[in-house]
């Protein structure tokens, strides 16, 4: 419920390998503001699916503040596009091709 909710989903971590919630808001088609720590800024491509930002509390304002200026449509096309890549439907596809079976 609150994933659907929000406007955005901001990950103010300080440092990460990743994070569980990125695929919830893939799932739930919501931008994302994450902290270039780790493999965020793999997972959230920047001014496509979301925003990146130093892991300071200026940069996160900052990138909050741009994220409503762009507004949440402008990421969608871009989220919806990635979020695909994250399928279970690609995922089967894969341990498909990968287990050679026909």
């Amino acid at each position: 419920y609150y994933l659907g909710a929000a406007d955005v989903v901001i990950q103010p971590y300080r440092n990460a390998t990743q994070s569980g919630v990125t695929p919830l808001a893939y799932h739930f088609e919501k931008p994302m503001i994450v902290t270039n720590v780790g493999s965020l800024p793999t997972l959230v491509p920047h001014q496509k699916v979301g925003l990146v930002c130093e892991p300071d509390a200026a940069s996160i304002a900052a990138a909050v503040l741009q994220f409503f200026e762009l507004g949440e449509s402008y990421f969608i096309p871009h989220l919806r596009f990635e979020k695909e890549k994250y399928s279970w439907s690609k995922l089967t596809d894969a341990i498909v091709e990968v287990a050679g079976i026909t």
